[in-house]
């Protein structure tokens, strides 16, 4: 269990980092769009992380660790597109055409 727990927490570290490069591949540039997934997984995989891990080992809280920069990291750039974040724009103001 640790082995599937360690290849998932990797797997949504490298998804995480991969849209910092400068590469223009579509395959980095198309990481920038499943943010709301990434983190819904790395919630999952937390709660997983919680139930199953030893943790007396440094090894689990590494995990942990990683996992939760990620999501951290997801939700930097989701929260701003919620209605959590205040508004930057002001409201339009009604006028009668007539």
């Amino acid at each position: 269990m640790l082995s599937i727990i360690t290849t998932i927490t990797v797997l949504i570290a490298l998804v995480s980092l991969l849209p910092l490069s400068q590469y223009p591949h579509w395959i980095i540039r198309g990481m920038d769009f499943p943010r709301l997934q990434i983190a819904i997984l790395a919630v999952v995989l937390l709660i997983a992380d919680f139930t199953l891990l030893d943790f007396d080992l440094v090894f689990s809280w590494a995990l942990v660790s990683l996992t939760t920069v990620c999501l951290v990291w997801q939700l930097w750039w989701i929260l701003p597109y919620t209605f959590i974040w205040p508004l930057e724009a002001k409201g339009a103001v009604e006028q009668d055409p007539d």
